[in-house]
């Protein structure tokens, strides 16, 4: 049989192989003549004596068989053609076949083979195929097939002498295999004893064919009867997945003998496998166990006898015996050798699937990138030793490389994004090989900064961590695995495994900083529409304003000229005052409709570069004129602020509405007026405090709307608030209100765009080189400042 193969290449040598073997010897012309004879009962005996005597080797082979003790024939025969009338054809024939196939391929000489296309003919140093066990082990299935078919008195179709032949020449594709290809077949021979297991599927492994295939193509070139070929290819398989072919018993014999032969350690087949059930094959063939109990008993004595007739060695019953029990002893031993050599694969085994099971319940859903990486560095560190562990993992942009590196239980030491060395951009530069030292890769300059904490740097090794989704990461250690009995198998299940750990962290961070973008994007897009609803109903009631003015600014510019006018001439004090307060009434209109044309029309700020103390003081002096009385204004500006680039008059108004709304909310009027630049964010943040009652949650929520006042009605008009939102948002600023009930109110001015564009520039530049900044909301250091 051929093992199935798509390779194309191996396809070929095994057509060469067997085309090789027509190369091989072919039996001598007196032997395929005598073959000829013998087939037909009705061959004239004279012929057939006459070519025994011109061979030597059959002469004696004839001779001696005729004295054998167990045939009952006398000593007197000394003619070849008494030898040849007492034996019949049959055993002529056999004993023809035997000799011819043994001397054809006893030589241990490849003179034969001309023309060698295949590069394994030349013969291995020191063959591991024995040879005379084969034959042994060949003469020993070929006696108890002649045994057991004498035995069972007919049960077979074929008579004992034919199936002598047929146990003889079972596994003549062994030695048709070890006489083309020594090399591959030593290597062969090896692999079964190594895994003590069917030589046949060792051959398709590593040849391409079995020794079934070779023999029966053997057997075609020979012109061999067709029970033979068909005893070659199909012997060795199951009694029921063989063909109903006419001879089917014949096969099934040479199983059952073949298996005994085994059991019983006689010869050499090579096949390692002793397991079968001989009492099921036995009544497949309907014969009684009782029967092949007692051939096996006598099989050795019978071995004994038919190697002395072919002259493969004289040897006592009770000396193959105890060679028999010593090839036992030797199967034995490599059978504990592999045992032992599988128990230590076990205990490998098992101490990786632990490590992995330790690993996955050490690991808990949801780390970063950082802790995966770190959990990755305990694992390998138990498992490993102690010593240098560092990982290299990549960025989120792929540009550069995240250095990490740990104690050994994980902790992190130090951690720093650091760019790629020249020629290995991506970690995938780092190929396939499951580890590489980092001289051979000429890091060792590189890397020498980063892994100065091992014991030698030259002693550091990159562990590529590699799983279905790439590389994702590089393990760094100094640990010397060879002797730790860590195959490439189960090296590559552990890196495996911690890879995918990694990528999962990875996949799992950007998911959640995704999230995280996704709820900062949505809550900026409901503020932006929250403003954007708002701004656009300003902007309504401006142009509604816009378009009342000029028809409602004619009527109030007659009403004031005219009580100005009936003022001065009123000579009672009581009409003038009434006349006065008409008059202003109609001014306060005025300026009324002139504000709500702000938020139809938002005047473009006029920047310009401006001393920020300087415009905070004069918001607080007008919010102090405005609000009389005694009034305290602390202000806390921080040091070495810069100048501004922003119009002072419009954020100075709008300051002054803050300032102006906490006096009159606080009750002893103490209001603080800071300033400071927001680090993070780069935005400039003047802050109102004053210790007030507070807002209502109701008065926080439409603080901005015009109008909108907390106190008795009449007090206030309510656009002071609104005004200021709108002057800073035309800096694209905003104001933010945070307030307690009885709690005191804080109103915050941002302005993002406020330095001049050098400074911006930069600033831009400061931030890009990573230096230290401080959390939002720090106001680093203040100095106060009194009004």
């Amino acid at each position: 049989m051929t093992v199935e193969s798509h390779d194309p290449g191996r396809a070929e040598r095994v057509e060469l192989i067997l085309q090789k073997l027509e190369s091989l010897p072919t039996l001598s012309t007196i032997a395929t003549r005598l073959l000829t004879l013998t087939a037909d009962d009705r061959a004239d005996v004279r012929q057939v004596v006459s070519l025994i005597e011109h061979d030597p080797s059959l002469t004696t082979k004839v001779l001696s068989l005729c004295r054998r003790a167990d045939l009952g024939l006398a000593d007197s025969i000394q003619t070849v053609e008494r030898a040849v009338v007492m034996l019949g054809f049959e055993a002529v024939r056999s004993i023809v076949l035997s000799v011819e196939v043994y001397n054809l391929f006893d030589s241990q000489s490849d003179d034969e083979l001309e023309g060698r296309p295949l590069q394994d003919t030349e013969p291995a140093p020191t063959s591991r195929f024995d040879r005379v066990g084969f034959w042994k082990h060949c003469i020993g299935v070929a006696t108890a097939c002649r045994m057991l078919c004498t035995a069972s008195r007919g049960s077979f179709e074929a008579r004992p002498a034919e199936a002598f032949v047929y146990g003889l020449l079972h596994d003549i594709g062994k030695i048709a295999l070890d006489r083309l290809l020594p090399r591959s077949y030593d290597r062969v021979v090896e692999l079964a004893a190594q895994q003590q297991g069917n030589i046949a599927e060792c051959e398709r492994r590593v040849i391409g064919l079995d020794h079934h295939t070779a023999g029966r193509r053997l057997a075609e070139k020979w012109g061999l009867p067709h029970v033979i070929q068909d005893v070659l290819w199909l012997h060795g398989q199951p009694y029921s997945s063989v063909p109903d072919l006419p001879h089917k018993k014949a096969i099934g014999l040479v199983s059952l003998c073949d298996l005994l032969v085994r059991q019983q350690h006689i010869g050499y087949s090579g096949n390692h496998t002793r397991t079968g059930d001989v009492a099921k094959m036995a009544g497949d063939l309907q014969l009684d166990l009782s029967t092949v109990e007692a051939v096996t008993d006598d099989l050795h004595a019978a071995v004994s006898a038919e190697s002395e007739v072919l002259g493969l060695e004289t040897e006592a019953p009770q000396q193959l015996f105890l060679e028999s029990i010593a090839r036992a002893n030797v199967t034995l031993g490599r059978i504990n050798e592999v045992l032992d050599r599988r128990s230590r694969s076990s205990r490998r085994h098992e101490r990786v699937l632990h490590a992995i099971s330790e690993f996955h319940q050490q690991t808990v859903p949801g780390l970063t990138m950082v802790s995966a990486c770190g959990q990755v560095v305990a694992s390998a560190a138990r498992e490993f030793g102690p010593g240098f562990y560092a990982v290299f993992c990549p960025t989120r942009g792929g540009r550069s490389w995240q250095f990490c590196q740990f104690h050994q239980d994980g902790r992190l030491i130090r951690s720093q994004i650091i760019d790629p060395p020249p020629g290995m951009e991506t970690l995938e530069s780092f190929g396939h090989d499951m580890q590489v030292s980092v001289g051979m890769l000429g890091m060792l300059p590189w890397l020498s900064e980063f892994v100065g904490d091992s014991r030698d740097v030259r002693s550091v090794r990159l562990l590529p961590l590699r799983c279905g989704w790439g590389l994702s990461a590089v393990l760094l250690h100094d640990r010397d695995l060879s002797g730790q009995g860590f195959s490439r198998t189960h090296l590559r299940a552990l890196c495996e495994t911690w890879a995918a750990a990694i990528a999962a962290a990875g996949q799992h961070e950007g998911a959640r900083r995704l999230g995280e973008q996704l709820a900062e994007s949505n809550r900026i897009l409901t503020e932006t529409q929250a403003r954007l609803a708002h701004t656009q109903a300003l902007a309504a009631l401006g142009e509604m304003a816009a378009g009342a003015a000029h028809e409602m600014n004619n009527p109030l510019t007659v009403i004031s000229g005219r009580t100005q006018v009936l003022a001065r001439e009123l000579e009672d004090d009581r009409h003038r005052t009434m006349a006065e307060q008409i008059c202003e009434q109609a001014h306060r209109l005025s300026d009324l409709i002139s504000s709500l044309r702000l938020f139809a029309e938002p005047p473009k700020p006029q920047r310009r570069r401006v001393s920020i103390g300087r415009m905070i003081r004069g918001a607080i002096a007008e919010a102090k004129r405005r609000a009389g009385g005694e009034v305290d204004v602390q202000t806390r500006i921080e040091e070495k602020l810069p100048s501004c680039w922003i119009d002072d008059e419009q954020v100075g108004l709008a300051l002054f509405e803050l300032i102006i709304n906490a006096l009159q909310s606080s009750p002893n009027r103490n209001v603080t007026v800071s300033v400071h630049v927001d680090d993070p964010s780069n935005r400039l943040v003047i802050e109102v405090e004053d210790d007030g009652c507070g807002m209502s949650a109701h008065a926080l929520a439409h603080a901005f709307d015009p109008f909108f006042s907390d106190k008795p009605a009449g007090r206030q008009p309510g656009l002071g608030l609104s005004r200021a939102q709108r002057l800073i948002e035309g800096h694209g600023g905003t104001i933010r209100i945070r307030s307690e009930q009885d709690g005191g109110t804080q109103a915050v001015i941002l302005l993002p765009e406020w330095r001049p564009p050098e400074q911006a520039e930069q600033s831009e530049e400061h931030r890009a080189c990573g230096e230290d900044s401080q959390a939002a909301g720090s106001h680093g250091p203040q100095q106060p400042f009194a009004a």
